[in-house]
């Protein structure tokens, strides 16, 4: 048996770099998707960075992230933070909160 060569070895290695696993993101479910698309066009509405965002907040980048692509679960009292922290009044975070919610969901 020979041993294998440096090319081979090379090229393995940059196809190796080439490989990409792709995972399911899991939703928390309909109303956290909804509330993600709203706080995150608020955001955008303001101006306002997820850092920024999240410092205002007390919270990470990333918790801010997980909550803007609907993976994470926010208690209702942070809801109230968010709606303040984003300029708005939270019976308007709800009331566009319920509009973006599928039919059925309401």
């Amino acid at each position: 048996i020979r041993p294998k060569s440096k090319a081979v070895v090379s090229r393995r290695k940059k196809i190796m770099t080439y490989v990409t696993i792709e995972r399911e993101i899991a939703s928390c479910g309909p109303i956290y998707t909804a509330l993600a698309e709203v706080i995150r066009n608020r955001r955008f509405e303001v101006g306002m960075t997820q850092e920024e965002t999240a410092k205002q907040l007390g919270m990470s980048r990333p918790s801010l992230s997980n909550i803007e692509s609907g993976r994470q679960r926010v208690y209702l009292e942070d809801v109230f933070s968010m709606a303040r922290a984003l300029s708005m009044e939270p019976r308007d975070l709800f009331a566009k909160l319920e509009a973006e919610l599928p039919h059925h969901e309401r």
